[in-house]
């Protein structure tokens, strides 16, 4: 299973170009070096490049595979992550190659010398392997595509689900390849069976289909492209001897070897023929060079110098010469043993393999095309029973989901249910507080109504019996005026008998109070009025300033009695609310017993 961010690289398939990129090429002229120096020219920076490098060499000691410790490296290299934060050296590389600007791409050329020279030492790997992208890219995918990057991919289809995830969309690369690259043994996570296809795989689509999960499967095959993408890193590298130098070699003295000598192969003797027509030209132009910039007995010195290095290699090649010949007598001679053989197991056994393989060669192709075919469903049908027993748990997952909401829902009803009985019991409590309260307000009513009629009954009473007193206090005071104005006047008749007796009498003065007498009294009588007046404009005051006091208590009473009616109705609402989310907590139960059904008969359809 990848560990931690190392899924990424498994899952970047959705960053190759679609179009057409420009081969690679030109990195297989540089010179091996090792993964310190190769990773030195490379432009982008990378985080604690150093470090890591000297990881990924601890790492690569003893390296399997015929692999050196600086290649081995170099895939350790590809494979370690960087911390988050920062981009692993394989997004970083990977990026190059799919970049459509190759010059990007020369500073990598160092290490793509290394990497890509190990992994074309690496066996190739015939057989399906598997990679996996989130989200859906079939429509890309019509007839054929290039891979630019190297691509992780797992050899099986668990590998994939464990970081494609089994739910929402995505899709599922089943390929055939016969030039995967088993990277196991010099991975930084050698628990993981990883393969690599190399830059520029030319693939095929030989299939798509989709399930009813959102997950799409493409079945691509692995060909040789039209043209070459990638080219091979191994070039003819033989050291060349510095002509410049006055030193001879120590090995011209070389003899040639018996034929007992180890056969040398074929491919070695063509690097060989090339490198010794590199060395020629190279000696040619640097002689004429030299020529025209030296004295002409050094010159001749060092034409006979580079005679002396041609000579060494002549003799290398005549040896290489005379091991293929060797070897190529030898295999002759295992021939003609194996001929011998076969003719004599023929005459014994008159067995005509050539009949026998011209009859069995059609069923042949066709077990090897059913081979093929059954593999392919096998993969395919292990994918199935994978997304089965996925659905199955994932299923059952729905159905415990569904009694622990169920169970849930039954304590919510459970409880709601015992929140409407109180609520009930407290309404009928409340309706019995408002009947007993509407009743007290009836009874208030009925007394107010009775005690504003007393009260009405008694102000009258106390107006009339107020009325009354004041007109007695007015009569009784008219009467005191009078009775003084009469005592004057009485006085005022003794003292003129007085007068009259003593014949000082004056018949003015007689005339003068018969006069002002009936006017004094209706100056009394008005002045009594409007004192009347004022004292009963005074008392209507206050028994109008008495009624509002009582107006405004009815008033206070009745504005109680209408906030008790509101409290009543916000009560009646509270529970009419409480009984519709009953209802559809009732409703919603009966639904999830419904899905839990469905759900049920759908499982035993799996098991089944």
């Amino acid at each position: 299973m990848p560990h931690g961010n190392a899924a990424k690289r498994f899952l970047d398939a959705g960053e190759e170009p679609t179009k057409t990129l420009t081969p690679l090429k030109g990195y297989e002229k540089k010179d091996l070096t090792s993964l310190e120096e190769s990773v030195k020219s490379i432009e982008v920076p990378i985080h604690d490049r150093d470090a890591m490098v000297w990881a990924a060499k601890r790492n690569s000691h003893n390296p399997s595979d015929g692999l050196s410790s600086d290649e081995s490296a170099s895939i350790c290299l590809y494979t370690m992550e960087w911390p988050d934060g920062y981009d692993s050296f394989y997004t970083l590389l990977n990026k190059k190659l799919r970049s459509g600007e190759r010059k990007c791409l020369k500073s990598w050329f160092s290490y793509l010398k290394l990497f890509l020279t190990a992994l074309y030492k690496l066996p190739s790997i015939k057989k399906i392997i598997w990679r996996g992208i989130r989200g859906n890219v079939s429509d890309q995918y019509n007839k054929d595509y290039i891979w630019w990057g190297v691509s992780s991919c797992t050899t099986t289809v668990d590998g994939v689900e464990n970081f494609i995830g089994c739910t929402g969309e995505r899709t599922l690369f089943m390929i055939e390849c016969f030039n995967g690259k088993a990277i196991k043994s010099h991975s930084a996570y050698q628990d993981e069976n990883e393969i690599l296809l190399i830059p520029g795989t030319y693939l095929t689509v030989l299939e798509k289909w989709s399930s009813s999960d959102n997950l799409h499967i493409i079945h691509l095959k692995e060909e040789n492209p039209p043209y070459q993408l990638l080219k091979s890193p191994f070039v003819a590298s033989l050291a060349i001897v510095d002509v410049s130098s006055s030193k001879k070699p120590e090995s011209s003295k070389l003899t040639r070897p018996k034929s007992q000598a180890a056969p040398v192969p074929f491919h070695e003797i063509k690097k060989v023929s090339t490198n010794m027509e590199r060395t020629i030209r190279r000696t040619v132009e640097h002689g004429i060079q030299k020529v025209n910039d030296m004295e002409k007995d050094e010159a001749l010195a060092l034409m006979c110098e580079q005679c002396d290095h041609e000579k060494q290699e002549l003799i290398e090649l005549d040896y290489l010469f005379s091991s293929y010949h060797d070897r190529v007598k030898y295999f002759e001679q295992t021939n003609k043993q194996l001929k011998h053989t076969l003719n004599q197991l023929r005459s014994k056994y008159s067995f005509d393999s050539d009949k026998y393989k011209s009859e069995y060669k059609p069923k042949l192709n066709n077990l090897r095309k059913t081979t093929h075919l059954a593999t392919v469903e096998e993969a395919i049908v292990e994918i199935r029973v994978k997304r089965a027993e996925f659905d199955l748990i994932y299923y059952k997952k729905l159905v415990d989901d569904l009694n622990q909401w169920t169970n849930q829902d039954k304590l919510k009803i459970n409880s709601l249910q015992s929140t409407i009985d109180e609520n009930q019991r407290e309404f009928k409590h409340v309706q019995h507080l408002i009947a007993v309260s509407m009743s007290d307000i009836e009874k208030y009513h009925n007394e107010m109504k009775r005690f504003y009629e007393q009260i009405s009954c008694l102000l009258n009473e106390l107006d009339q019996e107020r009325m009354a007193r004041i007109k007695i206090e007015n009569e009784k005071q008219t009467f005191k005026e009078q009775i003084s104005f009469l005592s004057a006047i009485h006085e005022q008749e003794m003292n003129d008998l007085k007068n009259v007796s003593s014949s000082n009498f004056d018949i003015n003065s007689i005339t003068f109070y018969k006069n002002e007498l009936p006017r004094a009294i209706r100056e009394i009588r008005k002045d009594f009025e409007i004192r009347s007046l004022s004292q009963r404009l005074e008392l209507e005051e206050y028994y109008k300033i008495k009624t509002d006091e009582i107006i405004q208590q009815e008033q206070q009473q009745e504005n109680n009695q209408l906030i008790n009616q509101d409290d009543d109705n916000q009560l009646k609402i509270s529970i009419n609310e409480t009984e519709k989310e009953l209802l559809d907590l009732q409703q919603d139960y009966k639904n999830y017993f419904q899905q839990m059904s469905e759900l049920e008969s759908k499982l035993e359809t799996v098991k089944r």
